[in-house]
């Protein structure tokens, strides 16, 4: 306050075992380019704007492209165009029309609070305050939240209808907030208003499991901890590695309704966080917010996402064999953290057995489509003066392509740990 930092929270604690111990502001643009750069070098082009009219699937359940899609591009021509696929995946925001195609309902609630968001080139004298929240951006843009309160302005009624609020309202609101300090806005990048609420998918795929939703489409939250792309991304990344396993015949399909399962799961808890995070920012309650951030610090940076562990569901790629201890996992000398089925597994440094160089675990695996080990160590930088116990066990962790534990096996005898591990594979297989 007044220029004096108020508190510092780490949203990366100091156990996590990661090469990156930060989190990094950046604007959707910047990825979605970083993307399409990427797919350019296959020769892929991204084609926008354009959204799916109808669809229509082959009762045929064997058919190679079951499912037909109409495809309308938004620009001035109007055209369509018919497109023949496998799967269909509705990434096309908060207002989907696949949500609606497929009959799937969008439950949760919204309020009447709206956020002003905007990128901007500023000058100002500002040093802290409770009722606006500025992040540093790129090329030295600043992004700013403001939240406009129905029950706080009365007066301002008509400027807290979403369609009316234009971006000197944001601006006016911002400077409102940032008395006696002053701002000047020098050049706005980018605006849009939010009406702050939490809605959700009933599920998130279709039937036969060849229609998926994800991002905003499947669920949809406010701004105010940034999770929405964040979420969209780990969607897609949990559901794209199976759907390509299943493709080489490496998965069996049934497994692709673990992504509703273990989305489903996450999204709720991004719902369910963000409900109390902007209440806190709408209502100006500044400890209240920090202790949301602080709470949910892992949550919110990724590093604590963790897929829920039924021993009773039938079709599930997270798999404990010894059902009697389904909670038992690997202790890492840390009281905050022992590594479990459907846990991001950690990125340890660790030293390879043929290099002899030290590296990161995720670094060892060989870059390519096949299953692969990394034949490596642990490293310790801790000395201690112990008796190794006679029944220690050996632990191995399965990793999923996705980078969580998929499960763990322990055993002293190593004929045992062999058929342990080639059970879970048999299982999905």
């Amino acid at each position: 306050m007044n220029g004096q930092l108020q508190k510092e929270i780490p949203f990366v604690p100091e156990e996590t075992e990661s090469k990156h111990q930060y989190l990094l502001c950046v604007g959707q643009h910047i990825t979605e380019s970083s993307l399409q750069n990427k797919l350019a070098q296959f020769d892929v082009q991204v084609e926008r704007p354009c959204t799916v009219v109808n669809m229509d699937r082959d009762e045929d359940e064997h058919a190679e492209y079951p499912i037909k899609a109409t495809v309308v591009h938004l620009d001035q021509r109007k055209e369509s165009e018919l497109v023949q696929c496998k799967y269909l995946l509705g990434c096309d925001g908060a207002h989907s029309d696949i949500r609606q195609q497929l009959g799937i309902k969008n439950e949760g609630e919204t309020s009447e609070t709206h956020a002003g968001v905007l990128d901007a080139l500023i000058r100002t004298n500002f040093a802290s305050r409770k009722e606006v929240c500025m992040f540093p951006r790129e090329n030295g843009l600043t992004r700013i939240f403001v939240h406009f309160n129905e029950n706080e302005h009365e007066l301002r009624k008509e400027q807290h209808n979403r369609n009316k609020i234009q971006v000197e309202d944001i601006q006016r609101e911002a400077k409102r907030a940032l008395l006696p300090h002053r701002i000047e806005f020098l050049g706005i990048l980018y605006w849009t208003v939010y009406v702050v609420g939490q809605r959700y998918a009933s599920r998130l795929n279709s039937e036969d499991h060849r229609v998926f939703l994800c991002g905003d489409a499947a669920h949809s939250q406010s701004p105010t901890l940034g999770q929405g792309v964040n979420t969209g991304f780990g969607d897609v990344f949990n559901l794209i590695w199976k759907i390509c396993m299943v493709e080489k015949g490496q998965l069996n399909r049934k497994f692709l309704s673990t992504y509703h399962s273990e989305r489903w799961f996450v999204a709720q808890n991004v719902l369910n966080i963000d409900k109390v995070a902007a209440k806190a920012a709408a209502g100006h309650q500044a400890a209240d917010y920090c202790e949301v951030v602080e709470k949910n610090r892992l949550f919110t940076s990724g590093f604590g996402i963790q897929y829920p562990y039924d021993s009773k569901e039938q079709v599930s790629l997270l798999w404990s064999p010894d059902d009697d201890k389904p909670d038992e996992g690997i202790d890492l000398n840390s009281a905050s953290y022992v590594m479990q089925p459907g846990m991001r597994a950690p990125n340890f440094k660790v030293f390879g057995f043929k290099s002899g160089k030290k590296t990161r675990l995720f670094d060892a695996i060989a870059k390519n489509d096949q299953l692969n080990q990394a034949q490596c160590h642990r490293t310790y930088d801790k000395k201690v003066d112990g008796t190794l116990a006679d029944d220690e066990k050996i632990h191995i962790a399965v990793v999923r392509p996705d980078g969580y534990i998929g499960t763990i096996v322990r055993s002293d005898d190593g004929t045992i740990l062999s058929d342990k591990v080639c059970q879970y594979f048999s299982n999905i297989m």
